[in-house]
């Protein structure tokens, strides 16, 4: 397959976006930590909802790439299946009492981090994106797990 790369110009604004995505689960994280006088409640189901619409974007990229007619049949069959599973963790999470969301959310980012690098390679991305993947991966996860462990703190 023909790599289908960015221009230097577009990895640098695809970094600066995930740079710029990682603000909501910093800034939620720390405000549940008490940098907030309206109490964690409010800061860890923003960061909860945000965490699900990120994770679920993230099978969106594979839905996106399997209909692109640049994969094989069973590539982009595999890409549509896996496409869907982000978004059924990141819902069954937005259900969850807040701890269990934080920590679903957490493991599907790993999730879907490790699937990432078994399929971005066969999709012919540079490997400039799964280190970006790596970095924008451990940062929104430390802030989920963060998190939760702060959710633990304010439950009995």
């Amino acid at each position: 397959m023909d790599p289908v790369d960015l221009i230097p110009a577009n990895q640098r604004l695809a970094l600066g976006l995930g740079l710029g995505g990682l603000l909501p689960f910093v800034g939620l994280a720390v405000l549940a930590w008490g940098g907030s006088t309206l109490g964690p409640t409010w800061a860890l189901r923003g960061l909860i909802l945000y965490g699900a619409s990120i994770l679920a974007f993230l099978g969106g990229l594979h839905w996106g790439f399997a209909l692109s007619g640049r994969l094989s049949d069973r590539a982009a069959r595999v890409a549509l299946v896996w496409s869907v599973v982000p978004s059924l963790i990141a819902w069954s999470a937005a259900w969850m009492p807040e701890q269990s969301a934080l920590l679903g959310l957490a493991g599907g980012l790993v999730l879907a981090w490790a699937f990432d690098q078994r399929a971005w390679p066969q999709y012919g991305i540079g490997p400039w994106f799964l280190r970006l993947r790596g970095l924008l991966t451990f940062v929104a996860t430390g802030s989920l797990l963060t998190s939760a462990w702060i959710a633990g703190q304010a439950t009995p």
